[in-house]
């Protein structure tokens, strides 16, 4: 049954906004479980755990990322919603729900966000509209849902319009008004609804799994379409590029059904049941799904052939995430991460500390961001610095500042030495300092980037030890006239050029090389730069 309870004639307002990596559940509002954007696949580098998000205690869903660089998340105990920053992981701000966050926040058209709750002992499950910025709520409305266990819970979907849905343990699902917080209809009278409500491909009706069953809906004014009963509890729907339905079931039975009319396209029988969502490859012709039979099955989406299979170490509950590569990416009940290749073979695992109740989000950088207890962050690029002190020892500083370091391009430092300098003592000397999020690296490089007027000078560069307190020279080279990019790489002993916070110090020396003839020698620094690799584990 539906309900109207708000006028359809309200009048939307969208903002133009950039895409967001990961805006809600499952990526998008057809529930593809893969990363729109991503890193060059040459700089991706063994996997390492850089940071775990402890502010606030046991996230149990992946977080929704923005494009602006802020992320957030909710928490099971804290009863909260966070927002924190995507690169260190730092907490931005927080809201107390006074309920448990059992699932994942879904970010709205105008950089406002959505996070639902499910009822304890004293309160009733809610959705909130939050504001990004003071992290206090819009509005929120109550949905009555209940806890059903420790991993199923509806997450909000934003419209294409900007409106919400949502569903609840009690039947029923709100299209709720994105600025009102009303609901333009309500659909009552179905089974409880914990899984995310997702789109067809055409925008035109949403998918409900509840009850025993999987329904389509008008998304404009909530008019039933059809019905497929599953005779065993629905998994998570997700809408493949293809259009095809794709839901498992709790018999094991997966099916891919016609949008239109509910009717199975194919269905394939795994060894367990599968009730999480599926994922899809880049170009949509693989479909993956887990199963409690430990299996990560890849089907063809258009007929559901079983390509391959890969046994994990432990149960698998959550839906996998897919990269722009493909690589697939799931937690097991046994707390292990593991990374699939396409092709079925495994490429690493990881283990962490607590079972992950929900999927994992991936960053526009191949970040991955897995709730598991806390929220771990698994990195899988080096991490670039920028030079942030610069301090002139020997020579005189012309023009530029720390600033025209970051890039290579037409803004440097220049620096001169001394007419008539001495073979003794360098005649340029420079300081190039920054601060990293990480102490003690595995390995870092230092790109520097110079020329000079001349070819009678000989450039030194040094490493400053903190272990053994001293400056180390790690090359030496003669100047070019023209700008010559050099990388040098520390992998053995890296741990000793940084300090306790992460500190890290270069020294540029200029000598003679040759006579000058009394002239003075001039210099140009057009980059330079740290990047950091902190590996945990090993591929």
């Amino acid at each position: 049954m539906k309900t109207l309870t708000l006028s359809l004639l309200i009048a939307l307002s969208a903002a133009s906004v950039a895409q967001d990596p990961w805006p809600m559940e499952r990526q998008d509002r057809w529930g593809t479980g893969r990363a729109i954007m991503g890193p060059d696949p040459l700089t991706i580098t063994t996997p390492w755990v850089f940071k775990s998000f402890e502010d606030v205690e046991l996230v149990s869903h992946g977080p929704a990322l923005a494009a602006n660089g802020n992320g957030y998340v909710n928490s099971w105990v804290d009863n909260a919603t966070a927002k924190f920053d995507q690169t260190s992981g730092a907490l931005l701000g927080i809201y107390i729900t006074n309920n448990w966050g059992q699932s994942s926040p879904a970010i709205g058209l105008d950089g406002e966000y959505y996070a639902a709750t499910v009822g304890n002992q004293s309160e009733t499950g809610k959705i909130y509209r939050i504001n990004a910025d003071t992290m206090l709520p819009d509005w929120s409305w109550n949905t009555y849902t209940r806890k059903l266990n420790d991993w199923e819970s509806c997450s909000p979907t934003v419209g294409p319009d900007g409106h919400i849905l949502i569903g609840s343990s009690q039947g029923y699902v709100y299209k709720l008004h994105r600025t009102a917080g009303m609901p333009i209809w309500t659909i009552t009278h179905l089974g409880g609804v914990y899984k995310t409500v997702v789109f067809t491909r055409d925008d035109s009706k949403i998918i409900v799994c509840h009850g025993n069953n999987v329904s389509a809906f008008e998304y404009a004014a909530g008019w039933h379409v059809w019905t497929r009963a599953l005779n065993a509890a629905p998994g998570a729907a997700a809408v493949a590029p293809n259009g095809l339905v794709i839901l498992g079931s709790g018999n094991g039975n997966v099916y891919g059904l016609n949008p239109d009319n509910g009717i199975p396209v194919w269905f394939f029988v795994a060894g367990g049941a599968t009730l999480s969502a599926p994922a899809f490859s880049p170009d949509g012709s693989v479909t993956y799904i887990t199963s409690l039979d430990r299996r990560l099955y890849a089907l063809r989406s258009s007929d559901g052939a079983n390509l391959w299979s890969w046994l994990a170490s432990g149960e698998l509950r959550e839906s996998p995430s897919v990269d722009t590569i493909g690589r697939i990416y799931f937690a097991t009940s046994g707390a292990d991460i593991h990374c699939v290749n396409p092709d079925g073979s495994g490429r690493w695992a990881y283990p962490m500390e607590y079972e992950s109740r929900g999927s994992i989000s991936i960053g526009p950088d191949n970040t991955l961001y897995v709730p598991n207890g806390a929220l771990r962050i698994i990195r899988q690029q080096a991490t670039s610095y920028a030079i942030k002190n610069l301090v002139v020892e020997r020579g005189t500083l012309l023009s530029g500042a720390v600033g025209d370091l970051g890039e290579s391009d037409n803004s440097s430092v220049q620096l001169r030495g001394p007419a008539n300098p001495s073979t003794l003592l360098p005649i340029i000397q420079v300081v190039l300092s920054t601060d990293t999020l990480f102490a003690k690296p595995t390995k870092f490089s230092f790109k520097l980037e110079t020329r000079a007027d001349s070819t009678r000078l000989l450039q030194v560069t040094e490493l400053f030890n903190y272990t053994l307190n001293r400056w180390d020279q790690v090359d030496s080279r003669p100047t070019t006239l023209s700008d010559s990019p050099i990388t040098i790489n520390v992998n053995a002993g890296a741990a000793d050029y940084q300090d306790a916070v992460g500190s890290l110090k270069a020294r540029v020396l200029y000598k003679l090389n040759g006579p000058l003839f009394g002239l003075n020698a001039f210099v140009w620094i057009d980059q330079a730069k740290y990047t950091q690799v902190v590996p945990r584990f090993e591929i």
